[in-house]
């Protein structure tokens, strides 16, 4: 085999991202959410987020939206306990600055606000002995800038998508 013809792929080759330090957070998330989507890495809404934490399964990250002020007191609630929840496991939150910019990047077309959107560790097996330790996960280094905007204990920093 001739060694011209050898490409080296990344995790980057396979979810589309490549190493872009100059994107804003908003971009930076967008492409981190549009390529968990394609890899279907994304639990989208309250109710499918909690399912997935409540099965004990392994989280990058939760992306919650903004305080509204049309929000009900329930759904205010339950985001107050999905960010306690997340604080107490060690998941990381970065909230948004608007449910519609959110919803129309994902191509949700729900009138009902997400809430949330989990987004899953990437290569997690699903099925794997949770006492069995492994490796770290292999994350994108768009994954990881995003990743570095949260600290522990702090208010979940907002990042402003773009408006395309």
């Amino acid at each position: 085999m001739c060694k011209d013809s050898v490409v080296a792929l990344t995790s980057e080759s396979f979810s589309g991202l490549a190493d872009k330090s100059c994107m804003s957070p908003g971009q930076c998330l967008s492409s981190v959410l549009l390529a968990a989507l394609a890899e279907r890495r994304l639990a989208v809404g309250l109710p499918a987020a909690v399912r997935h934490l409540r099965a004990g399964r392994e989280a990058l990250f939760v992306v919650t939206v903004g305080a509204s002020p049309s929000a009900d007191s329930a759904t205010h609630l339950l985001a107050v306990l999905l960010r306690a929840f997340c604080a107490e496991h060690h998941i990381r939150v970065l909230e948004v600055d608007s449910d519609c910019k959110l919803k129309r990047l994902l191509g949700v077309s729900s009138c009902e606000p997400l809430g949330c959107v989990l987004v899953r560790s990437p290569y997690a097996d699903p099925f794997r002995d949770l006492s069995v330790s492994v490796p770290p996960l292999c994350v994108s280094p768009a994954e990881r800038s995003l990743l570095a905007l949260c600290t522990e204990g702090a208010a979940p920093p907002l990042v402003r998508l773009p408006d395309k």
